[in-house]
């Protein structure tokens, strides 16, 4: 055995994705049984199931060897070779074999290391190389092999492969147990669904017919038909691709587009056609010149409803992550890795649809992939017997039909012989081009001549099929495939579907059929799913809101438990282990279930370098004391929360362990004048107030917060507390005081731990405070400018130039109203509060269009303009905050811990905050409340689509007054999400418990609401969160629709066509965040109402953004 000692556990920079990762379980045991055989210099192959890391691993082991001093030949693709080091990767032959000696790990591609070495021909005997294959499969497929063996005969072979090449796949002849000897380790797709490294995917077989008019109409009004708001990828030929194209354009509303390489000038020209409608579509400005930067805009662009390629590799650069189906309309060999790759690198549930019935050579592919492979007796014959074979079979062609023009001359019998021979003949000349020794002198005929004879062979075939097969289009099957699918067909329980001639095109062929099916599948999940920590898992979830939507004998019917696993459960965290310094520092006596091991894994975290930390934990898990006991344990912190609400808690329960409060000015009142210190002098004229501090001395050098200095016996009261809290190790503040202070003031230094409590809203904060806003009256009284309905719509057609334009004449206004303003005050000993207010509001507005002109400058796509007629108000804003997060919030933390019960997908949320996915760690925890306390019930529920919202709002009202009737002695709450729907509700409910806010008076009410002690029911739009109603201030509340952020609001507007991903997710927290207002302890309880039925199909859509809590609750 070849020992070596290794943390194969530790955490590593992957050379490949440049992501700090740890190897799996699967993934090491790969890499020990490599070692395993090293020592006694035995060869061997590992196979790992299609996106389950075979290139880390195969890297990784690289690595490995090259730190234990051996010297390793790395083989992998191009795109691969790109990505990693240059100092390591070899993309020229010359300078590969002129360095060859100096590195023990050289990586490069099998096509360089042939033609450099043919070239040299240069024999390394005495060089004990490892050569590692990223994909084993191209040592089976061409002759470089058996030069790399010639050259260096004294070094061992490893490759890595996700689908092995055996005796009845083979087409040279050659199978990766001839090559490699013995396979070493395999990771099957069964054992990657068993462990969740895969996710289940359906696959839909269809007969075509294969006229090519009538299959481009049909195969493209079923796509039409069924898709609406999509993202779907068609792979076809690269001559239907035109028919395609043309067919979409002239017959849907989807955005299409296309790519591929123009090589003919036909071919130029249609794809010029192509591009300009894509440019006028996406308004963009591409020639043919910018191949590279056409290819990287269309991969990338996620508001493309469907894409058409011809070449299935271009898979491997797309942007795949909101891809949902996949149309086939195109047989080639690696069809199921394709689906496979999209499937592991999308977020949805994907669904691929083959337009040929091929479901028996998909079958046989995962069959192969997934069974046990008894041992092979190689059939490779000798170089001359190839050959001899070959010229043997030309001979008899040639005599019959001497120009491979006059195929279709021959008589029908004759035609079937010669394509025979032909078959046999391509067979043959692949595998003798395997040899090192082939040359074309030993042929008959010339490569050129023969390859007339194949593509005559080619056309034949195809019109065989078309004879043969001109079949009525028609789903024939549908199959999830999954772990219990995988092992039905290896137990031969899987039925082959026959080719079919009589089916008849229906109607039910068109509709969406899915839902039925899907919503029954969903349904037995929900129904059947495990629970968790031995809760009960007796609801019968959302079973009404589905049923409609299929017929009773439908519902009855029993579904295979396959069908039960096409949805996973979130996972939670399972980490076990308390470290004794988080036992010691925790501040109270009892801590509950979970919370030490949480602040432990946190703690496990930041120990092994992880500067960016989710913790997304339900109500109840006790967020804040963890948050404290890990601020404590790092040092020093900033905790920052929302809500004064949430600072209050904080203080009350840690103030005794260091942690102190710290408020913006407008809380304190000023003693120079008779304000709050907000329009203080201190804010004019800098720290030249006499109750206030100063942080210079003689030499006039600014100090640290540890020498600021009062100037009075009498303090400031702002400025005490803020001292107070500067002094102290733990602050307490909310975002808003936070990023202004820590933007514009000294005082504020970097901390060990960044705490950001609701860190769901982390980004709505950062893209509040850079946004620059402009109040319609404001402008008019001080600076007279009219922002009239003509001001307005100019700003908007003439775009970008004329916003800045705008903002430097406002910008050269209140510069000039400052410095007068400023001289007044200065030389005035009066109170001039009034002026001194004025002063700071220009000062603020100043800095803020100083930003945005610099910013939009720099990134003139990427703000937006709107005006909101209700509260007139224009506003300037960044579309995305991803570029300003670091700089403006995350770089004041060596550590930053984001907080919240909604984060949802992690991934998402740090790629819109900027953060790389390897920079996070997360850690999920679920709720204690017992969700029997929090129900959900969905009402009769009628579509509140805004397109019909007037037509069935009627409806509602009758449901809302059943719900107050049950309700009666209760305070409720209704989620109107709209005024609109607000005034709706009041005036036709008509009960006098109904009490309604508007937005200037919504604090007022909303405290006469609390304050009340009878069974009023308040409606607002507005309640989703920063509120509690705990126990009898709310026992029930109604969400009235799905709350869809306002695409009224540019900013919304431009993001969802950016990425419509993000507008689920922003619905996705709303939603949750709603429902989550009326329980807000463990013994607290509230009912819940949906009326909207569009809450079934918003779950089955978006169920991975979906807490397995809420779908518990959901009771009817």
């Amino acid at each position: 055995m070849y020992t070596i000692k290794i943390d194969y556990h530790k955490p590593f920079k992957d050379g490949i994705s440049g992501k700090v990762i740890e190897l799996r379980d699967h993934q090491i045991k790969a890499i020990k049984a490599v070692f395993s055989k090293i020592k006694s210099r035995q060869n061997g192959y590992i196979c790992i199931a299609k996106g389950c890391g075979n290139s880390t691993t195969s890297f990784r082991l690289a690595q490995l060897l090259e730190n234990k001093h051996h010297k390793v030949v790395y083989l992998t693709s191009p795109d691969i070779l790109r990505k990693l080091p240059s100092a390591i990767s070899f993309r020229k032959g010359s300078s590969l074999i002129k360095n060859f000696n100096n590195k023990n790990l050289i990586c490069t591609t099998n096509g360089i290391l042939f033609n450099a070495l043919k070239k040299s021909r240069k024999k390394f005997n005495r060089e004990k190389c490892i050569f590692i294959y990223d994909e084993c499969r191209w040592a089976c497929t061409n002759n470089k092999h058996e030069l790399f063996k010639s050259l260096f005969n004294n070094s061992l072979f490893y490759g890595f492969t996700n689908s092995p090449i055996y005796m009845n796949t083979s087409i040279y002849d050659k199978t990766s147990k001839k090559i490699f000897s013995n396979e070493l380790y395999s990771y099957n797709l069964k054992d990657a669904l068993n462990d969740g490294y895969q996710t289940p995917f359906k696959i839909k077989y269809f007969n075509v017919p294969t006229d090519s008019k009538k299959r481009v109409s049909i195969v493209s009004n079923y796509i039409i038909r069924k898709e609406t708001d999509f993202k779907g990828i068609l792979i076809t030929s690269l001559n239907q691709i035109h028919h395609y194209y043309n067919y979409f354009k002239e017959n849907s509303n989807l955005k299409i587009a296309t790519f591929y390489s123009a090589k003919s000038d036909s071919s130029k020209k249609k794809f010029k056609e192509y591009l300009e409608d894509y440019n006028k579509t996406f308004k963009t400005s591409f020639n043919l010149n910018e191949n590279q930067k056409i290819r990287d805009h269309i991969f990338n662009n996620q508001n493309i409803n469907l894409l058409i390629i011809s070449y299935a590799d271009y898979i491997k650069e797309i942007d795949l992550t909101n891809v949902n189906a996949i149309y086939f309309d195109k047989i080639y060999e690696n069809i199921l890795n394709t689906i496979l790759d999209i499937n592991n690198r999308c977020n949805n549930l994907i669904t691929a649809h083959l337009f040929r019935n091929v479901k028996s050579e998909i079958d046989n592919n995962l069959k192969l992939l997934n069974e046990n492979h008894p041992s092979e007796k190689p059939r490779l014959k000798k170089y001359s017997n190839y050959i001899k074979e070959f010229n043997k079979n030309i001979t008899t062609i040639q005599n019959k039909l001497p120009s491979p023009f006059d195929f279709y001359n021959l008589k029908e019998k004759d035609k079937e012989t010669i394509s025979n021979l032909i078959d046999i003949s391509e067979y043959n000349l692949k595998n003798a081009k395997t040899f090192l020794k082939f040359s074309e002198k030993k042929l008959r005929i010339g490569i050129d001549l023969f390859n007339k004879y194949s593509e005559a062979n080619y056309n034949y075939k195809q019109e065989s099929i078309e004879k043969d097969n001109n079949l009525k289009f028609k789903l024939v099957k549908t199959d999830l495939i999954n772990e219990e699918y995988i092992q039905n067909l290896l137990e031969g329980k899987i039925e082959e579907i026959p080719v079919a001639d009589e089916y008849q095109i229906t109607e039910e062929d068109f509709e969406d059929d899915s839902w039925k099916s899907d919503a029954l599948k969903v349904y037995q999940y929900w129904k059947n799913k495990d629970s968790f920590e031995n809760e009960s898992a007796s609801i019968e979830s959302v079973q009404n809101s589905i049923a409609d939507s299929y017929d009773k004998n439908q519902k009855k019917s029993t579904k295979s438990s396959s069908e039960k696993y096409a949805f996973s459960k979130w996972k939670y965290s399972n980490w076990i282990k308390v470290y004794e310094e988080v036992k010691e520092t925790f501040p109270f006596d009892k801590p509950r279930s979970g919370q030490l091991e949480t602040i432990s894994e946190i703690q496990h975290a930041i120990n092994k370098g992880y500067k960016y930390i989710i913790l997304e934990a339900g109500t109840g898990t006790g967020k804040s004391v963890i948050a404290a006991t890990l601020a404590m344990l790092q040092g020093n912190s900033y905790i920052l929360t929302s809500t004064k609400q949430l600072q209050k808690q904080y203080l009350k329960d840690f103030e005794g362990h260091g942690f102190k409060e710290v408020k913006g000015r407008q809380n304190f009142d000023c003693k120079v004048i008779k304000s709050t210190c907000k329009e203080g002098k201190c804010q004019i004229d800098d720290y030249n107030c006499p109750y206030g501090i100063t942080k210079r001395k003689s030499d006039g050098t600014k100090q640290a917060y540890k020498y600021l200095y009062w100037k009075s016996s009498t303090h400031c009261n702002y400025y005490q507390q803020k001292i107070d809290g500067l002094n102290c190790p733990h602050i307490i503040t909310n975002y808003a005081y936070a990023l202004v202070e820590l933007n514009n003031v000294n005082d504020f230094l970097k901390r060990d731990l960044l705490v950001l409590d609701e860190a769901h809203n982390v980004e709505d904060i950062l893209m509040d405070f850079l946004t620059l806003e402009f109040e319609r009256e404001e402008l008019k009284e001080n600076l007279q400018i009219n922002l009239s309905k003509k001001v307005i719509d100019t700003l908007k057609k003439k775009g970008q130039n004329h916003w800045i334009k705008f903002a430097e004449r406002i910008l050269s206004k209140y510069n000039e109203e400052y410095e007068s303003l400023s001289k007044l005050v200065k030389n005035s000993k009066k109170d001039l509060s009034a002026i001194q207010s004025k002063i700071f509001t220009l000062k603020d507005n100043i800095k803020e269009i100083e930003f945005f002109i610099t910013q939009i400058n720099r990134y003139p796509n990427e703000w937006v303009m709107n005006y909101d007629n209700r509260n007139l108000k224009l506003s300037f804003k960044p579309i995305k905050v991803d570029k300003y997060a670091k700089d403006f919030l995350f770089r004041y933390g060596n550590v930053c811990l984001f907080m919240s019960a909604t984060i949802l997908d992690p991934k998402q949320f740090s790629k819109w905050l900027g953060i790389k996915e390897h920079e996070i760690y997360t850690v999920r925890r679920k709720s204690p409340f017992n969700i029997k306390r929090h129900p959900i019930y969905t009402k009769n529920s009628v579509d509140m689509n805004y397109r019909k919202l007037r037509e069935n709002a009627p409806s509602t009202i009758p449901m809302i007054k059943e719900i107050l009737d049950k309700h009666s002695k209760d305070k409720g709450l209704i989620h109107s999400i709209s005024y609109n729907c607000g005034k709706y509700i009041k005036n036709h409910v008509i009960n006098n418990r109904l009490i309604i806010h508007d937005s200037k008076n919504r604090e007022k009410i909303i405290k006469e609401f609390e304050e009340t002690a009878s069974p009023k029911v308040l409606i607002s739009p507005s309640m989703n969160e920063g509120v509690d109603l705990p126990y009898d201030n709310c026992r029930f509340q109604i969400i009235y629709k799905i709350p869809y952020p306002n695409i009224t609001d540019k900013q919304i507007e431009k993001r969802k066509d950016m990425d419509m991903n993000w507008y689920i997710y922003k619905t996705a927290i709303y939603l949750l965040q709603t429902y989550g207002r009326g329980m807000r302890a463990e013994d607290d309880s509230c009912v819940t109402y949906i009326v909207d039925s569009r809450l079934t199909n918003f779950i089955y859509k978006n169920r991975r953004l979906i807490p397995d809590y809420f779908i518990d609750a959901i009771q009817n």
